[in-house]
């Protein structure tokens, strides 16, 4: 397994999605057969969240190894890396778990053996030129390996996956990527970008020969930059009461305005109104300013005999204040 990214975000589209978190390892492979017993085994694989993903814990047969917690990260995807040395012949299960600040997790687990093979020894029990296969039938060195190797797609949408398949025949020994598999097997790979697989196989003459394939992407993986609107919403227009109006003695009267539009939206408009006595020492309504108003309309309670004025302002949804509308006068009469 080489890469796996189960979403992608519809990049055509503008759109940001959300995908859930998901974790693969590489490397060792499924069912690799480790030799000898007591070398370094690379533990390495990749890890795809919309979110942030905190830390990785690496376990081999139910007992940790190790906690990754300093991921190295290319946008959405992390990379994480570790070693490992088996200290006995056996079976094994390692697996990698990813947990996310949000409390998702993701895991995925691999089979692997360790056994001490002694080739040298085994080949010495047999005559010359009489070497057998694992079913006792002689082996002839002259015959070249046979290699059959594909791949269900070899163009993909970006984030989506593709499984390689191969089956040899008269091979030694078989390596897909540089790490050694069975003779026959699949595997799956999830790209972002072109990949190149290559499957190497040792003939029983030592000699080696080897197939390549190339998987080709269709899009991108990379995540939109989010625009971010840091332009203010128009200034307002007021509708009534009309500048320098002479209004009717009254407790209440309706301040309005005309609609402003911006591509966040209007979250609200706030409006500032102030009074006085005929002195013209404007002075701040009790209430004023009124903010969070979602309509186009603000109902004051008013005096008679006195002067008013007002102005009002919008803003959109990413936060934008827009300017305030020039001041409008108007009077309460005693009448």
């Amino acid at each position: 397994m080489i890469l796996v990214i189960p979403f992608i975000n519809d990049v055509s589209a503008g759109k940001n999605i959300s995908w859930p978190m998901r974790i693969w390892i590489d490397v060792p492979v499924q069912n690799l057969l480790i030799s000898p017993v007591e070398q370094e085994v690379r533990i390495e694989g990749h890890a795809a969240y919309s979110g942030t993903i905190d830390h990785i814990s690496i376990i081999i047969n139910d007992s940790e190894l190790t906690t990754i917690e300093n991921l190295d990260s290319s946008g959405s995807l992390k990379h994480f890396e570790t070693f490992w040395t088996p200290d006995e012949a056996g079976e094994y299960v390692i697996k990698a778990t990813a947990f996310s600040s949000d409390n998702e997790e993701s895991n995925d687990t691999v089979k692997v053996k360790v056994a001490d093979l002694d080739i040298e020894e085994d080949a010495a029990t047999q005559p010359e030129g009489e070497q057998q296969d694992d079913n006792g039938e002689e082996i002839n060195d002259d015959e070249e390996a046979t290699i059959n190797f594909w791949a269900d797609s070899y163009n993909v949408e970006a984030g989506s996956c593709t499984s390689l398949h191969w089956e040899t025949g008269n091979a030694k020994s078989v390596y897909l990527d540089g790490s050694q598999v069975e003779a026959s097997g699949s595997s799956q790979t999830c790209l972002c970008s072109q990949e190149i697989h290559t499957l190497k196989v040792e003939n029983l003459d030592s000699t080696y020969t080897e197939e390549s394939l190339t998987i080709n992407v269709i899009g991108s993986c990379e995540q939109p930059e989010e625009e971010v609107d840091t332009v203010n919403p128009p200034k307002v227009t007021i509708k009534e009461p009309k500048d320098e109006e002479d209004l009717s003695c009254s407790s209440e009267v309706s301040l309005k305005w005309y609609t402003v539009s911006d591509p966040s939206g209007i979250s609200e408009y706030r409006v500032q109104v102030q009074s006085h006595w005929g002195d013209y020492s404007w002075q701040d309504h009790a209430d004023s300013p009124w903010e969070g108003i979602t309509g186009t309309q603000l109902d004051i309670g008013t005096e008679c005999a006195v002067y008013y004025r007002f102005r009002v302002r919008a803003v959109d949804g990413a936060g934008n204040e827009g300017a305030y509308s020039d001041w409008e006068e108007f009077q309460v009469s005693l009448m």
